[in-house]
């Protein structure tokens, strides 16, 4: 790719920055597009077994918003996934500013479009999960945008791609990240077994409770690019 900007003396162009090839970099992005279309696919279909299985019967008035929101919120998987994948890329690089950038761009646009899809046009739950889907993607796109003009995303051979010294050293990240997901779901169907003013109460708290400890993830990240 960058043979073709280069001149006669086989260097790139004033002001031109070559781009240079990752095969993790790929990887990474290639994982990330898989799983979040198995997570699109397993919440669009599966949608009745997971509310089931999170204590929501079918007389639930949670029931019906949930099935919406779920609905809707599936389409968003991929470029969350996908996001995440950006993220720990750039922090790679030592670069935590772009993803900052990237995430405010998202982050604006659905405080606007919340309001607006909600009440305004009284789309009600599905309106927040279509301004979280939309946000997700402004994020997703911009960061590959900018990811694009350092490295080269798609390799020049698929056989380059290392699937499985990604799946071997993330193994105990997926550990962890399972326990602790399944002490956070297990609280939530406890939740929502007792009706839907202990479910609203216990979501109050918990969002309380992830605005305060990622406060702490900056620190980590601060520490993981020092």
């Amino acid at each position: 790719m960058s043979e073709g900007v280069k001149g006669t003396n086989g260097r790139l162009p004033t002001g031109v920055a070559e781009r240079h090839q990752f095969s993790s970099v790929s990887t990474a992005l290639f994982l990330a597009v898989g799983i979040g279309i198995i997570e699109a696919l397993a919440l669009a279909l599966g949608s009745e077994l997971l509310l089931g299985l999170m204590g929501i019967s079918s007389t639930s008035p949670m029931r019906v918003p949930a099935k919406q929101f779920l609905a809707v919120r599936a389409l968003g998987a991929p470029a969350f996934v996908v996001s995440l994948a950006l993220q720990g890329i750039f922090r790679g690089f030592k670069d935590t500013k772009t993803p900052v950038f990237c995430l405010g761009i998202g982050n604006f646009a659905a405080i606007f479009l919340f309001p607006l899809l909600m009440y305004y046009f009284g789309l009600g739950v599905s309106g927040a999960a279509i301004s979280t889907v939309i946000s997700q993607y402004l994020v997703a796109f911009s960061m590959m945008w900018y990811l694009n003009q350092r490295v080269m995303i798609l390799p020049p051979r698929f056989e380059e791609l290392q699937f499985g010294g990604y799946l071997k050293s993330g193994g105990f990240l997926i550990g962890r990240t399972l326990s602790v997901l399944f002490t956070m779901t297990l609280a939530t169907s406890m939740a929502a077994r007792q009706g839907a003013v202990a479910m609203a109460a216990h979501q109050i708290c918990l969002q309380v409770w992830l605005a305060v400890s990622l406060l702490t993830d900056a620190l980590a990240a601060s520490a993981q690019v020092n």
